[in-house]
């Protein structure tokens, strides 16, 4: 049986599936082995306190009906599918510039759909970058080559997103 749970507030150290597990199994009367699997479909931070909360809604598959607990019974979540178009036409050679999360992302698609691709980035691997960061953290010289917003990843490699 699936069951969609709303709104559990917990710490940000119970990031855990574990814990998850055991939180969820508190609140609706169940033991964590009663959970088959979680998957979060909502996630948010209250940080208006002196601790931050994290505010979750999840989609459980428990082993029997839940004695407590506001809940309610709903669908197995669909498993994400990735659909890739077909080669465009004409299409054989594509530069990227830029390996973050969007360039790595077209150059993946691109090349699933045959299409041959260079990416490009002016910065350094990740290793090197988190070097330079702490460099400039210390120093405040900054290698226009290697910081917090060029190179592999990108500048979401070092945000919270």
């Amino acid at each position: 049986m699936f069951i969609k749970l709303s709104n559990l507030r917990t710490d940000v150290a119970s990031a855990g599936s574990r814990d998850i597990k055991a939180i969820a199994g508190a609140k609706l009367g169940l033991h964590p082995d009663e959970i088959i699997s979680c998957r979060i479909t909502a996630s948010s931070v209250d940080a208006r306190g002196k601790t931050p909360v994290l505010q979750r809604s999840f989609i459980l598959e428990v082993r029997r009906t839940p004695r407590r607990g506001e809940w309610r019974e709903c669908e197995p979540p669909e498993k994400p599918v990735l659909k890739l178009p077909d080669k465009p036409p004409r299409l054989n050679n594509v530069i990227i510039a830029g390996t973050g999360p969007g360039g790595i992302f077209a150059a993946l698609a691109l090349t699933l759909a045959g299409v041959k691709v260079h990416l490009f980035d002016r910065g350094f691997p990740v290793e090197k970058r988190l070097e330079d960061g702490e460099k400039f953290m210390q120093t405040r010289q900054l290698d226009e080559n290697s910081n917090l917003l060029c190179g592999e990843g990108g500048a979401g490699t070092f945000s919270d997103g």
